[in-house]
């Protein structure tokens, strides 16, 4: 993979001297008023009645050691937000620590460092980009990773830097950008197995003086698997290079919005052809706002996802959501969101003597949020999330009720 090391050489480097450019511009500009310091506290009570996503009628206990098909979820948070600007400069930073404690499953219990950082840069009127950082961790859900008796948890990171030049003054802008993306799993998860990606992407944008655009963009990554060696038997790959072209657009008028891509992503491997795929991708983002406080947002996606096995590389998702929001007054918010997925996997690369794996998902999610004072707000939140799937054993419904207190200062 010494092209991923040159990739991931050029983009490190760019981003770290746009960092370090980012580090001096500050004390040559000016404080402005408003700049924020916040200080975030919160606990969340969450009861999940299908934790390991198993379907009806399923003992866990010879799969975990207890017989409880639920748990009750402790989740506590600490965090700290910073943003602050001089002259044309703007830096924003925050970090967030996350301890997620299990009542009858304590090996999961598990903790997150989860952090942000962005510099927000312009050096004229015509010419500015993003520097950005991100981390996060998660436990993967059971509705994927099958090993019971362990916790996985899937750390992201992501480095990016962009650029957006107006040429002309006028409504053409040519974009730029490179980043470098890292995918960890705490456990052995061979279909999702994590990976490192180095990748630069350009694109063309005219906006319109109504402030809508329409747009192109192309992005090219070198990927290796971390930790994995190359497995002639079971074709399992060390790495692979990613495309993507997409033609983007962005509609406003009056109350209502739309957002929207259509395109083509591929992912070809290093040695084993049979793992790689391609097809056409797209979005489209719909909101309605008859009034003030009510809107109306509905959404379909499609996309692909690498899922390595013998019965598999890859599945393409559609994912159709819809759901209103009424903001009650300045204090109560009520939201509603449903949403339809299917997933096809494809890329079996051995004869299969069933029909491949088709999954439907359906989940339902009603949420109120109160904030009887400014620095206080009160969430609860239930959630109906079920799965249709055509491999046996697959199906499961989870119903999760959820209550939650956050404070900022």
């Amino acid at each position: 993979m010494q092209k991923v090391s040159r990739a991931n050489r050029a983009a490190g480097s760019l981003a770290v001297v746009a960092l370090g450019g980012g580090l001096c511009l500050p004390f040559a500009g000016r404080a402005d008023e408003g700049d924020v310091v916040n200080y975030s506290f919160g606990v969340t009570k969450q009861r999940d009645d299908n934790l390991f996503r198993l379907p009806d009628g399923i003992d866990p206990l010879a799969l975990t050691g207890k017989s409880a098909r639920a748990d009750t979820i402790t989740t506590a948070t600490l965090g700290i937000g910073f943003k602050k600007a001089w002259s044309l400069q703007q830096v924003e930073a925050s970090y967030e620590h996350v301890d997620n404690r299990y009542a009858t499953y304590g090996y999961l219990d598990n903790e997150a460092d989860n952090a942000r950082a962005a510099w927000r840069w312009q050096f004229t009127p015509r010419l500015k980009g993003n520097l950005t950082y991100d981390r996060s961790q998660a436990l993967v859900s059971f509705g994927d990773f099958t090993d019971y008796g362990t916790k996985n948890v899937r750390t992201n990171t992501a480095l990016r830097f962009d650029a957006d030049w107006n040429l002309f003054g006028n409504g053409w802008h040519l974009q730029a950008g490179v980043g470098r993306h890292r995918a960890s799993n705490s456990q052995l998860f061979v279909q999702d197995e994590g990976s490192r990606v180095a990748s630069a992407d350009f694109g063309l944008r005219y906006v319109f003086p109504s402030g809508n655009w329409i747009g192109v963009v192309a992005r090219d990554g070198e990927g290796e698997f971390i930790g994995r060696r190359l497995d002639v038997v079971n074709q399992l790959d060390t790495g692979f290079r990613d495309r993507r072209h997409e033609l983007r657009a962005y509609w406003s008028r009056g109350k209502t919005l739309l957002e929207g891509s259509l395109g083509q992503a591929s992912r070809d491997h290093d040695h084993f052809s049979s793992r790689d795929y391609r097809g056409g991708i797209g979005s489209l983002k719909w909101t309605w706002t008859p009034t003030g406080k009510l809107a109306l947002l509905a959404s379909w996606k499609r996309d692909f996802a690498a899922y390595t096995d013998a019965t598999s590389s890859y599945y393409r998702q559609d994912i159709v959501s819809i759901g209103p929001v009424w903001q009650v007054d300045a204090r109560l918010r009520l939201s509603l969101r449903l949403d339809h997925s299917r997933r096809d996997y494809r890329g079996a690369v051995t004869p299969l003597p069933f029909v491949a794996r088709d999954d439907r998902g359906n989940s339902a999610q009603f949420s109120v949020d109160w904030s009887p004072l400014r620095s206080l707000t009160v969430a609860g939140y239930y959630i109906d999330d079920r799965r249709d799937s055509s491999r046996a054993g697959s199906d499961y419904a989870a119903r999760i009720l959820g209550l939650s207190l956050r404070f900022e200062l």
